[in-house]
């Protein structure tokens, strides 16, 4: 592997995670820790990371965008344990928001196989591909802007389209979750998150737990305004206690066995 290769593949790593260690980092690319140590140094001269004792941190502490094709693959059996438990709570015939995202595409996949007679509402492309030729299914998608590499509707027709209806229940994912709420790299996405909890009678977060515990530019709300957290059983105890602590109805789901 080319270093410049390495080195993309390394902050798509520390942005994905929310941090990354010199040895995991070795083990993960077959060289040495004081080769990564060098590629941390770089990316951190070209202002793109911070490092910190023994690895390093996204730049300023905050999660960013994420292209699809880096988090398509992460934590999937995460991703698919939690996806399962969102499924139970949709009734046949329902109206369902699906937000942008992995996760939520791992929800629509559920769905797929185990619901009928679904109106599904999304601003992720590759959601609407997944469920357009599913009988029985009505999908729409919002209409917006396409945002490149990560396959989200953005802009004034997607908001305006979600603010004009009214559905049974929302996934929605999030970039970073803390104990203040539910964070977002973008404005953009801000907007259209709030949109979707105003037009749910239900919303439901879906996030695996290494998104906790993180931030990220822009702030879409508090936990309160969640009526479920779905989550996996990696989350931290203490958080687990805050969080329910909170009065928000939390959900701890196994991973799916490989």
């Amino acid at each position: 592997m080319l270093t410049l290769e390495r080195r993309q593949k390394i902050l798509q790593w520390v942005l994905r995670e929310g941090r990354a260690e010199v040895g995991e980092l070795a083990s993960a690319f077959g060289v040495s820790t004081m080769t990564i140590r060098r590629d941390l140094k770089a990316l951190e001269d070209e202002g793109l990371l911070t490092r910190s004792r023994g690895g390093a941190l996204p730049k300023n502490g905050l999660i960013g965008e994420i292209p699809y094709r880096s988090k398509a693959t992460s934590h999937l059996e995460l991703k698919k344990g939690i996806a399962k438990v969102a499924a139970d709570l949709v009734e046949n015939n329902d109206t369902v928001i699906l937000d942008a995202g992995s996760t939520t595409l791992e929800v629509a996949r559920c769905l797929k196989r185990s619901k009928e007679n679904l109106t599904i509402v999304t601003n992720d492309l590759n959601i609407a591909m997944e469920l357009a030729d599913v009988p029985g299914f009505k999908v729409l998608t919002t209409g917006g802007e396409v945002q490149p590499g990560v396959y989200c509707l953005l802009g004034e027709e997607a908001l305006s389209f979600l603010r004009s209806i009214t559905v049974n229940i929302a996934f929605l994912g999030a970039g970073a979750v803390d104990l203040t709420g539910l964070y977002t790299p973008t404005l953009d996405k801000v907007y259209l998150k709030r949109a979707m909890i105003g037009s749910a009678g239900k919303v439901v977060l879906v996030a695996d737990h290494t998104k906790f515990g993180r931030k990220a530019f822009a702030k879409v709300c508090e936990l309160k305004a969640m009526d479920f957290i779905i989550t996996d059983n990696g989350l931290a105890p203490q958080v687990v206690a805050e969080i329910e602590r909170l009065g928000v109805n939390l959900i701890l789901a196994e991973p799916e066995k490989r």
